[in-house]
Order: structure tokens, then C-alpha cells, then sequence
């Protein structure tokens, strides 16, 4: 549930949105360090300018942070209202769902509901939202993707090209799953994709806790107060505990793998285990390195 509903590219999303609210060309020209002539010329209307924007600002960034708590909670909620269904329709009838493609067919039986005698309501209400979460999460997605390859990579692509990336990213996987592994893959490889991005919470996590907390770099109205960089350390190390846990259990399982005798094991277990300590040590050095602080200060 964790990676289904905290999703760390959202941060940067939610980032660029509030940067794009609030990014005004006329203020911003005379609030530029290159504007310094207004400022000399007129310094009260630099001041109220100055004052105007840092309030925009304020505005923006509290519309955001209920703008995201309001949609967390409420995906939070229709997760959970998810798992209490499935929990009293299948676990209560004990029925044992492993894939998909066994829910969409159970749901008939177990909510046998239709509507002019035909439709069948609860398999149609599956695969109706099924593809909305899709269609939402490739939006977010190619949002993301564009501010981050645009922001951190200066790359820019056509918005067809940024789809189409997108779109291939997610279909390709898939499709080769199902054609060597079968369709019964498709439920793994969607464990997979939460579990990847639970794993990831903490490098984009991390970072946005130091930048924010920063007064050099946020400003002493927009820095993160003490409550804030408690609460945000706080549920990093959570997340970091419960990646651990898991990683811990897929380190078991790797050891497992090493000690059988198939070539197809030993080479997982391989690889997984130099991954997990590269994390580890990149983890450790996202909480310790100081290049925060220097870049804070250029």
C-alpha cells in the first residue's frame, strides 16, 4: 500500500505545479539580482513587490499541502476500503486469489450482481478501475518525467515522444512477461512495481527533507520548522525500516537461491545481494554527505 499510494515522483510533480502557480515574469524581472537598477531607483515598490510575492508563495504552498494531504488520504482510504472487501468476499468465503485474472472471475460469483439482467457490475467496476489507476499513473508519470529530464538532465522532448516513452516503459515489460511467463505474471510484475517503489521513497525522500530544511536555501519564512524536520525524519526512517525488513526477507531469499544448484538462481542471488549494499552505502550517504549544505550556499 505504501508504494501504491506514495509515489516518489510525485514529490517533483508536486514541486514543478507549485513552481508553475507561482512563477510570475513581471515580478520575477524585478525581484532578479540583474533588476538590481529598480531596486535602487525605487526601493519601496521593490519592497511591496518583494512582500506580494513571498505571500503568493505562502498561498501556494498551503493550497498544495492540502491539495496533496486531501488526495493521499483519500486514496489512502479507497485502498483500504479495497482490502476490507476483498478480506470479507474472498478471505471470509476462503478463496484464495494469487493473479488478476482469478479476481475479475471470482468477483461474479462472490458479488453476483447485474444490471438489465446482463451486465455484470462488479467485474465491470475491476476493470473500469484498473484502467483508471493506469491512465492516472501515466499521467503522473509523464509529468514527472518531463520536469526531472528537463530540470536535472536539461533534456527536452516533444510531449508525443514523452508519452510514447512512457506508454513503452510500462506496455514492453508487460507484453514480455506475458508472452515468456504467461498471464499469470501480470500479478507479480504489479507486486514488483509497488515493492520498486516503496524501495525508492527514501532517495527521493531524503533529499527533499535536507533541501527544504535548509535556511540558506529556502529562506528563513519557507524553511521546514522543527515539528516539520521531526515528523519528515521521522517517517523517512519508517519507510528506510520497512525497505529494510523487506530487503532483509529478499536477502533470505537470495542466500536460498545461492545454494541451490540451477544457474538462473545463483545468478539472482548474485546480483541482488551487490545491489542491496550499493543502496545501503548510497542511502547512508544521501543522510550524511555535505554537499547539501555547499550547494545550499552556492
Amino acid at each position: 500500500m505504501l508504494g501504491a499510494t506514495v509515489m516518489p515522483h510525485n514529490f517533483y510533480l508536486h514541486s514543478a505545479i507549485v513552481i508553475r502557480r507561482v512563477a510570475d515574469q513581471g515580478l520575477m524581472e524585478r525581484l532578479s539580482p540583474t533588476a538590481s537598477r529598480l531596486e535602487s531607483q525605487n526601493p519601496g515598490e521593490a519592497v511591496v513587490a518583494s512582500e506580494d510575492h513571498v505571500r503568493r508563495q505562502e498561498l501556494e504552498c498551503l493550497y498544495s499541502a492540502i491539495d496533496c494531504a486531501v488526495a493521499l488520504n483519500a486514496a489512502f482510504f479507497i485502498n483500504a476500503a479495497i482490502l476490507i472487501t476483498a478480506a470479507s468476499s474472498f478471505w471470509a468465503n476462503h478463496i484464495v486469489v494469487t493473479t488478476l485474472q482469478e479476481a475479475h472471475a471470482l468477483l461474479e460469483r462472490v458479488l453476483p450482481m447485474r444490471l438489465w439482467g446482463r451486465l455484470e457490475v462488479a467485474p465491470l467496476a475491476f476493470g473500469i478501475a484498473l484502467i483508471a489507476a493506469g491512465q492516472s499513473s501515466t499521467l503522473t508519470g509523464t509529468l514527472a518525467g518531463q520536469y526531472v529530464m528537463e530540470g536535472f538532465l536539461g533534456l527536452t522532448m516533444r510531449m508525443w515522444q514523452q508519452r510514447l516513452l512512457t506508454r513503452l516503459s510500462a506496455v514492453v515489460p508487460s507484453a514480455l512477461a506475458i508472452i515468456f511467463l504467461g498471464p499469470q505474471s501480470t500479478y507479480r510484475l504489479l507486486i514488483l512495481s509497488q515493492v520498486v517503489l516503496s524501495l525508492q521513497l527514501p532517495f527521493a525522500m531524503i533529499p527533499m527533507i535536507r533541501f527544504t530544511s535548509s535556511k540558506t536555501l529556502m529562506g528563513q519564512r519557507f524553511a521546514s520548522g522543527v515539528t516539520v524536520r521531526i515528523c519528515a525524519w521521522a517517517s523517512a526512517a519508517f519507510i528506510v525500516v520497512l525497505n529494510l525488513w523487506m530487503a532483509g526477507v529478499l536477502m533470505v531469499d537470495a542466500s536460498r537461491a545461492l545454494s541451490s544448484r540451477s544457474v538462473g538462481s545463483i545468478v539472482l542471488g548474485m546480483f541482488s545481494i551487490p545491489v542491496f549494499v550499493y543502496l545501503l552505502g548510497l542511502l547512508a550517504w544521501l543522510c550524511l554527505h555535505r554537499g547539501f549544505e555547499n550547494l545550499s550556499r552556492a
